[in-house]
């Protein structure tokens, strides 16, 4: 009776220690430190991620976690804290990623249990517009070896102009040759003209007294020629009375 109250004491025991979770090892800044598996709980969010209170540069598509501010002084604290460069494991949404510790998300945007991803882990398990959602997670690399890869970020497609219509060369226009037509020919027989010579105000145009032979008729071109011979007569007599006298 009693052996078999030890062998079931012995048997109890033995399942008992099979259900208890066994502990990992993590490596933080070269130490050594002990982690029981167990799950914590939080919320999940994402950030834009760069230099990190680790003292790293990091860039997409980095799958790097920042840590809340509780369990990084739970870890030791300060800058870097020994929990950076630490693993753990990430499950949500039926999807389980493990990332690495970079960065530290101070209350009260994180509380404990919390973390705040890089769009790239946080995109691995809901779109990026989700903003936050719940998830658990355990210390060390639980997947054995099955971690999946981020998820693509989708390009932003560019949007389609408008066509613009495209415009028709101008037509040229047609310019209609000259007219062969011949402009007509002024008549033999000019108009009247229409302007006048006007002589200055005041001024009266005087005949000419000049007799010639053109304007005399032809009858009385003999009493012209004895003219001078009349005159010549008479101024002959005259000088013969005055030598008498």
């Amino acid at each position: 009776m009693v052996r078999s109250l030890r062998s079931l004491v012995v048997a109890t025991v033995a399942a008992i220690a099979t259900l208890t979770p066994p502990t990992v090892g993590v490596v933080v800044t070269g130490k050594e430190v002990s982690h029981l598996v167990k799950r914590e709980g939080g919320k999940a969010t994402w950030y834009y991620i760069g230099m990190g209170a680790c003292g790293e540069m990091d860039y997409e598509p980095a799958l790097i976690v920042a840590l809340n501010q509780d369990m990084w002084n739970e870890s030791g604290g300060g800058f870097p804290a020994p929990v950076c460069g630490s693993k753990l494991t990430i499950w949500a949404e039926g999807k389980m990623a493990v990332a690495t510790v970079k960065d530290l998300c101070p209350q009260p945007g994180c509380q404990r249990g919390d973390l705040d991803m890089s769009i790239a882990l946080f995109t691995i398990f809901a779109p990026q517009g989700t903003g936050q959602f719940p998830i658990t997670w355990a210390w060390g690399d639980q997947s054995g070896g099955q971690q999946p890869q981020p998820q693509p970020q989708p390009q932003p497609q560019p949007q389609p102009q408008p066509e613009t219509p495209s415009q028709a060369p101008p037509q040229d226009t047609y310019t209609p040759p000259p007219s062969s037509t011949p402009s007509p020919t002024p008549s033999s027989s000019d108009p009247p003209s229409t302007s006048t010579s006007s002589s200055a105000p005041g001024t009266t145009e005087t005949p000419s007294t000049e007799v010639t032979t053109s304007n005399v008729p032809p009858h009385a071109n003999h009493v012209l020629l004895a003219a001078p011979l009349a005159a010549q007569r008479l101024a002959g007599m005259a000088y013969i009375a005055a030598g008498r006298a």
